[in-house]
């Protein structure tokens, strides 16, 4: 296996220099640095403000990092560092600076900043316009956010975000100590390695009285945690409430639908825990959350009659989103929940991998209140060409523009029957990956006349072969079409040959043909077209170009719009990769 080329290079930094000392005010401010044994001479009961990252020649690169906004003083408002790697020693030099009068958004996530760096940045007093601390996946533990709580100085902090750090219950604990942050709207704590005790003592926070959004997923919040939660009165202007992947069960789910207070609710994620029907049931019950648009149910163990209850609800006429993936729905349950009449707005509905079967596919069809849906998402359902022969006759989703069918047993028939469909105008994203769908069904699905605003296509890992590919290129329907992905198809030289004769695509940006067993021919053939003047991205990789081929794509004068070209394991070699590189030398090559 080849390596990536790598075309970008990345620019060496430049070597700091050194420079001499002067009396002006800027310097006073942002003194310079000179080598420490002069330093010692000079001033050696004195320390620069900068001058400890110079002790040693690996530390050259953070100064230089640093210096350029050290230099900004009071007119930097926005520091972004995130993903430099500054540690501890970098935070601690950023906590000394006190001429950012007017900073208000700090970010240091992915810093590998310790308590120690949470400390140096709690004792600066100097942003007291700071809005936004972004501390996210760091090693902060209960010290340092210890340290961060008892900081007076940020009145005005709206955002904090503590996301993948390790406080645990004691750290969740100092945080909801906090009198200061009295401006705070959003609060992530996510992955955090905290229980229900950690759960308890934020619910008791009674300074937060304006937080609009709350993430605590990722924890180990249980039954008794989420109930302490539902009892908070403080957090009256709460719109989102994130407790995924915790361990939240029926009693809990029970308790949280008992809130009365979060009446401004828009958005609630318990995607991932451990409650079924009696949770579902209760949530249904919940007359407080009247804005409630999103609601995220992912990966629990709802099953039909926990579907009959959800659908009984009459509060949540705001609704918009509804994520049931992963649960034990059936059909029975699809029968169920589309009795609901209630959800009149809903534009977004997840019921993939619910073993819903034709059946299920079948009375989802019949469903005549969701007129606004746009998102409909039907993966590893088991649905055959019977179900999708239903729902293609569905005339209430006029408005539907993404239709997600990956992973299903369509075959050339279920194909054949969606190509039928001509109530779905708008639709803009078709996903039929997976689906045993030959020539046959290819050629079905490209007679479609209906589909005119279609921009993304996925029929990777079917049956298609050359025919198929002949019949797709000479759709003249998809004006609009910008995605194609036919990864691992038979395609061959011949398909590809056939593909690339296509006129009507002149939209098109990417472009997928992975394993699809194309030789220096078809590489040859394919680099002939000359409508695919937008091509930005193309993907060839385990195929069997060769150098030959390489050289015939780099031949093409049409594709000049390429920014990311793969052909990684097509054996082309070093004079291949070599004219790739020429032809497109501003573009991501890998090879």
């Amino acid at each position: 296996m080849q390596e990536a080329c790598a075309i970008c290079q990345k620019e060496e930094s430049e070597e700091v220099k050194k420079i001499s000392t002067s009396e002006t005010e800027n310097e006073k401010n942002h003194p310079q640095i000179s080598n420490k044994e002069e330093e010692e001479k000079q001033a050696p009961e004195e320390s620069t403000e900068h001058g400890e990252l110079l002790e040693k020649e690996d530390e050259k690169e953070l100064f230089t990092l640093l210096d350029s906004y050290f230099q900004q003083q009071e007119t930097l408002i926005t520091l972004d560092l995130s993903k430099k790697r500054i540690g501890d020693k970098g935070v601690n030099e950023l906590s000394k600076h006190t001429t950012w009068i007017n900073l208000t958004v700090l970010n240091l996530s992915e810093n590998d900043i310790s308590s120690e760096g949470a400390i140096a940045i709690s004792k600066n007093t100097s942003w007291t316009k700071l809005t936004t601390l972004d501390l996210n996946w760091n090693q902060i533990d209960v010290e340092g956010v210890s340290a961060l709580n008892r900081n007076t100085t940020w009145t005005n902090l709206t955002i904090l975000d503590l996301s993948d750090n390790t406080i645990g219950d004691e750290g969740a604990s100092e945080i909801s100590k906090n009198i200061t942050w009295i401006n705070l709207l959003t609060l992530k704590l996510k992955k955090n390695s905290f229980s229900d005790e950690g759960a308890s003592t934020l619910s008791k926070n009674t300074t937060w009285t304006l937080l609009t959004t709350l993430d605590l997923s990722g924890n180990s919040i249980g039954d008794e945690g989420a109930s302490t939660l539902s009892k908070n009165t403080t957090w009256a202007n709460l719109t989102t409430l994130d407790l995924e992947d915790n361990r939240i069960g029926d009693e809990g789910v029970s308790e949280l639908s008992k809130n009365t207070s979060w009446t401004k609710l828009t958005s609630l994620n318990l995607n991932k825990n451990s409650f079924g029907n009696e949770g579902a049931s209760a949530l249904s019950k919940n007359t407080t959350w009247t804005d409630l648009s999103t609601l995220s149910l992912v990966y629990n163990s709802i099953s039909s009659e926990g579907a009959r209850e959800l659908s009984k609800n009459t509060t949540w006429a705001k609704l918009t989103t509804l994520d049931l993936r992963s649960n034990d729905l059936g059909a029975d349950g699809v029968s169920e929940l589309i009795k609901n009449a209630t959800w009149s707005n809903l534009t977004t509905l997840d019921l993939s991998v619910n073993s819903i079967g034709d059946e299920g596919a079948s009375a989802l069809s019949k469903n005549t209140t969701w007129t606004k849906l746009t998102t409909l998402n039907l993966s590893e359902n088991s649905l055959g060409a019977e179900g999708v022969s239903v729902l293609s006759k569905n005339i209430i989703w006029t408005n539907l523009t993404t239709l997600d069918l990956e992973h299903n047993y369509l075959g050339d028939e279920g194909a054949s029957e969606l190509s039928k469909n001509t109530t779905w105008t708008h639709l803009t994203t078709l996903n039929l990956q997976e689906n045993a769908i030959g020539n046959e069904g290819a050629a079905a699905i490209s007679n479609n006349p209906t589909w005119t605003n279609l921009t993304d296509l996925n029929l990777r890992d079917n049956n298609i072969s050359a025919k198929g590919a002949s019949a797709l290129s000479k759709n003249t329907t998809w004006t609009n079409l910008a995605t194609l992905n036919l990864k691992n198809n038979c395609l061959k030289d011949e398909g590809v040959s056939e593909l690339s004769k296509n006129t009507t695509w002149t939209k098109l940006t990417t472009l997928n043909l992975q394993e699809n067993s194309i030789g220096a021919e078809g590489a040859n053939e394919l680099s002939k077209n000359t409508s695919w003047t937008k091509l930005s991205s193309l993907d060839l990789q385990f195929n069997f170009i060769r150098a030959e081929g390489a050289i015939a794509l780099s031949k093409n004068i049409t594709w000049i719009n390429i920014t990311d070209l793969n052909v990684k394991n097509n054996s082309i070699g070093e004079e291949g990769e070599n004219v790739v590189k020429a032809r497109w030398p501003l573009a991501s090559i890998i090879c």
